[in-house]
This record gives C-alpha cells, structure tokens and sequence, in this order.
C-alpha cells in the first residue's frame, strides 16, 4: 500500500508549473519545498543579492522591479497566483536581476535553489522538464523589461 501524498506535496500538484511533472520530479520538489507566507510590503529579495530561492505563488501579487540609481524603483511586472516567481537561481551566477517586493499578504511555495541544482546535475530530465517551463518566464520578464523602457523613452 502507498503512503497518501503529504499535504504540502498535494498543495503543489495543484500549482500550474508542476501540471505534467513525473511522480519523481513531484517527489523531489516536494522534498525542496515549504509553504512561506509574507505580509505587504515585504521584500522577498533585492537586484544583485544571491538567488537562493525560487517561488511558486498561491496566492497574492509581488511587484518585480528594478532599482534605478537616483530615482528610485521602477515597477516592471506584477507576478500573481499560479505564476512563478523567480529565475536567476537556475543561471549562474545566480543573482537576482530585479527586486520582489509583496502587494499585500502573499502564499507561496519556495524552493531551495543549491538543492534543487544538485538533483538537476543528476537528473538530467528534471532539469530539463524545469527550463522548459522556467524559459517562457525569462522570455516574458525580458518582454516586459523591453516594454516598460520603451514606456519610460516615449513619455
């Protein structure tokens, strides 16, 4: 008889990034995983600190922004419930190219990046079965990046 799947393991099979993941790779994220909640106004990380960390978010918003010496922070991207949160923990030298900061209380699943890393180097399909899932987010934060500057030229 198998064990029923842990609450937290049952909480991620519903988060869209893990939809069509092999019982193993599920097994492992679990095994990568807490359930964090942070109230508004948090900073999840700043630009430029090390990329220890990514998320899956529950629920809430988290403000993606970039800190633009003299002025202040500009807001790129909102990321909300069902998306990820987080990419600069996969590529070295895994540092966080935007800040996060909560909109309000946020629930969120987040995964220690080191260990995850070391089950890709001897899992070669998880780690493929993450960057497939993980380059449309990169493509879309560059995406919005690109928009939001030429917002800032044109006005």
């Amino acid at each position: 008889m198998t064990a029923a799947p842990s609450t937290l393991e049952s909480s991620l099979r519903r988060h869209p990034f893990v939809h069509g993941l092999a019982e193993g790779h599920v097994k492992t994220l679990t095994a990568c995983a807490i359930e964090k909640r942070y109230q508004d106004g948090a900073y999840l990380w700043r630009q430029g600190d090390p990329a220890e960390t990514f998320f899956l978010i529950r629920d809430g918003e988290i403000s993606l922004g970039i800190a633009i010496p003299g002025e202040g922070r500009l807001h790129v991207e909102t990321v909300t419930e069902g998306e990820v949160l987080g990419w600069s923990w996969m590529l070295p030298p895994y540092r966080w190219h935007f800040d996060a900061r909560t909109v309000g209380p946020v629930r969120a699943f987040a995964f220690e990046a080191a260990r995850l890393r070391r089950h890709c180097e001897t899992d070669i399909q998880l780690h493929y079965e993450l960057l497939v899932r993980l380059v449309p987010v990169i493509g879309g934060r560059l995406d919005a990046t690109r928009r939001k500057l030429i917002d800032l030229h044109v006005t």
